[in-house]
């Protein structure tokens, strides 16, 4: 596990390893913080969560622009061989 505080005034996150490691490879890749990519990925999240449980779109903050988040479930037939 993986502690993860984005400052002094938010909770600390507690990620798996492997969520640390993708968090890390996408924070090199954008050249951003790690700390802002969590942050990022987490309001993502819970827009999605909230966008699914009320039936309509969010919109999301990113820092320089807003993310619109339009969530739905489908169902998916599973894969046979």
């Amino acid at each position: 596990m993986c502690h993860v505080s984005p400052s002094e005034s938010e909770p600390e996150i507690v990620v798996s390893a492997a969520v640390a490691l993708t968090v890390r490879t996408l924070a090199a890749k954008c050249g951003a913080p790690p700390e802002t990519i969590l942050h990022r990925l987490v309001s993502l999240g819970v827009a999605v969560e909230h966008s699914l449980r009320h039936g309509r779109r969010c919109s999301v903050p990113d820092g320089r622009s807003t993310v619109h988040v339009s969530a739905s479930r489908t169902t998916n037939r599973p894969i046979v061989p």
